[in-house]
């Protein structure tokens, strides 16, 4: 089963009572839900709660029809996103009451709700306030005029120096400026690449600018300047991840038009690019958002594919079909791959007397399986292991729902295990949840269920033969 993640104008469109271009799509899209997975994420409610209408409601409601409860989020102070089982209006009714990516944060806002909280907000404002800093000479005074100019909207640098709880709430002010003015954001923007190189926008983002980046005042590889502007020692896939997407637009490395630069539109597409990264497919009708995205999974080796809407609808009926297959065919398919696959792994059989190789499949087995590792233990036999590789994308957890799919694809192939076990039944779920599941066994020499490195795998051998 393929994950796919349609932007939030993929799902506006397809609503649209007046849509009818997409209408082979949306019949399509429901034809194969049996083998597409559609999933939604935190970036989608985001994009909702900033409509300020109630048509919100209804878009809510249409998400569910497609997505039902799948739902991918990273929670504050979590390594890795994580797939939960919640609805589109449950997750939006436990979102905070406002986007704080759209307002400032100042003393007063952060210590509210009791008369001790009032009274502490009292006393950093009272040490702030009685802090000096010399902004005007130590750090805005030495640089161009076109960056004083844009601090000046903020700080008064007449003064000989400012209080650090005046620096708080002008740093809180220019923050609020960029991310609710696009004119701010585009003057900092522009002051950016003019203070990293005027040529930046020439640099060919679908290219290798990852070094040619050392070329400019930087002097680092992209990845390296993105790393190092992050301040943090231990920074978290998403970390990573948003600022580059961040940095892509802002240095101008994009190409974006900076008449066309937003703050607020930027951040949230660069949330669902990440989110995107944990599916198999991305599709958007934004074209500077297909673009960055497809950069970024360039840079950090995601194999997401990224498709337009437009391209999506074509190909839709080829990846979403799965024919059906015999178990003659598949074990011959199989042996082929074995054979004739590309190999990206070889142990050396020279110095040991274990043997392992593993194929990359040219199409993934059962719409999951992406791997053949194939080993000989000396005194055992043969193994092979068909799994779904790690590396492929951000994704490290499986839904309930992309385990039935692959339980009941493989017993199509299969039959019915040796303990008369057929499809998936919900009553399953409980024993993954409590590590008893015990997926299915074939003659004792096939099995499907999770491996020791809790990855889902299918399983053959051990045989007598040596590869």
């Amino acid at each position: 089963m393929y994950r796919i993640y349609l932007d939030t104008n993929v799902f506006n469109i397809l609503k649209r009572p007046d849509g009818d271009q997409y209408n082979h799509l949306r019949n399509a899209m429901e034809r194969y839900s049996q083998n597409l997975h559609y999933i939604y994420s935190h970036a989608h409610l985001l994009d909702l709660q900033r409509d300020k209408t109630d048509n919100k409601f209804d878009d809510l409601k249409y998400l569910e029809s497609w997505v039902g409860n799948s739902y991918i989020v990273q929670y504050y102070r979590e390594k890795r996103a994580n797939c939960h089982l919640m609805t589109p209006g449950k997750a939006f009714e436990e979102m905070e009451p406002a986007d704080r990516l759209e307002g400032n944060i100042k003393i007063d806002d952060i210590f509210t709700g009791s008369t001790e909280m009032e009274a502490a907000g009292q006393i950093l404002k009272t040490v702030l306030a009685d802090q000096r800093v010399d902004i005007s000479s130590d750090i805005i005074a030495k640089q161009p005029e076109y960056i004083q100019s844009f601090y000046k909207k903020f700080f008064i640098l007449e003064r000989p120096d400012v209080s650090m709880l005046d620096a708080v709430n002008g740093f809180s002010d220019m923050y609020k400026s960029i991310a609710t003015n696009d004119k701010s954001f585009r003057e900092l923007r522009q002051i950016i690449i003019q203070a990293v190189n005027p040529a930046m926008e020439k640099l060919q983002y679908d290219k290798d600018f990852n070094d040619a980046l050392k070329d400019t005042h930087i002097k680092k590889t992209f990845r390296d300047f993105v790393l190092g502007s992050l301040h943090k020692k231990d920074p978290t896939v998403q970390d990573v991840f948003l600022q580059a997407y961040m940095c892509l637009h802002i240095l101008g490395i994009d190409q974006e038009k900076n008449k066309k630069a937003r703050f607020l539109n930027t951040t949230a597409d660069s949330f669902h690019s990440y989110y995107g990264a944990h599916c198999d497919y991305v599709v958007s009708t934004d074209e500077s958002f297909l673009r960055k995205t497809y950069t970024v999974y360039k840079l950090f080796d995601i194999e997401t594919k990224v498709y337009s809407l437009a391209d999506f609808s074509k190909e839709i009926d080829s990846i979403g079909i799965c024919p059906g297959i015999s178990s003659s065919a598949f074990f011959s398919s199989l042996a082929f791959d074995l054979k004739n696959g590309l190999v990206i792994s070889q142990s050396d059989p020279v110095n040991s007397d274990f043997h392992r190789i593993i194929v990359r499949l040219a199409a993934p087995y059962f719409h999951f399986f992406t791997h053949i590792e194939q080993f000989f233990i000396p005194g055992k036999g043969t193994y092979i292991s068909l799994y779904k590789s790690l590396e492929s994308n951000y994704s490290r957890f499986l839904f309930f729902k992309e385990i039935a799919a692959v339980v009941d694809k493989v017993v199509a192939v299969m039959g019915n295990d040796d303990y008369f076990k057929a499809n998936f039944s919900a009553d399953e779920v409980q024993d993954i949840l409590t590590g008893k599941w015990r997926g299915r066994v074939w003659s004792s020499s096939v099995c499907l269920g999770f491996v020791q490195s809790g990855r889902l795998a299918l399983q053959f051998g051990p045989f007598d033969v040596a590869p």
